[in-house]
């Protein structure tokens, strides 16, 4: 079905963005130099890749509130969605500051969020076993709606 579809794409894209999200953020975490007043901090080189990192990322968190608030127009409640706008919205709170500060103060913040982005590595195999789940239900259904028809084809025969 359509719903099914879309529901479908949907745990695709969002395990595209926990891949690229985790991985991106662990790769930045590697390059982490210890500070003795400031504790681990992104080398001042690495300030600009974390900052493509958020601004990705609320790229994609807005995507989806644009998208949540489509469905909600047409009268449909998508799944967990006053959760996911919750969520939408303390990202933005987050990641704005730190996509839009300069210096010292940008280098500390982006540091500690990237460490943050790093959580987006558990959510992967949450993800996968949603996607999994949701393809096996619909083999499922596909399947015994064939085995349905097979059998009133033998009855038929008979």
């Amino acid at each position: 079905s359509l719903v099914a579809g879309a529901e479908t794409a949907e745990d695709i894209i969002d395990l595209v963005h926990s891949l690229y999200a985790g991985l991106e953020a662990r790769r930045l975490a590697q390059s982490y130099q210890f500070s003795r007043r400031y504790g681990p901090l992104l080398p001042a080189h690495n300030v600009v890749g974390a900052r493509r990192l958020f601004t990705c990322s609320l790229a994609y968190f807005w995507a989806d509130l644009l998208w949540i608030a489509a469905e909600r127009a047409r009268g449909r409640a998508p799944h967990l969605w006053a959760g996911r706008l919750a969520h939408h919205v303390v990202q933005t709170a987050a990641n704005l500051p730190v996509i839009r500060s300069a210096g010292t103060p940008s280098r500390l913040s982006a540091s500690y969020l990237t460490l943050a982005y790093t959580a987006e590595l558990s959510t992967i195999f949450l993800r996968l076993r949603a996607l999994m789940a949701r393809l096996a239900a619909r083999a499922q259904f596909k399947g015994a709606g064939r085995a349905r028809n097979a059998g009133r084809l033998l009855a038929f025969l008979r």
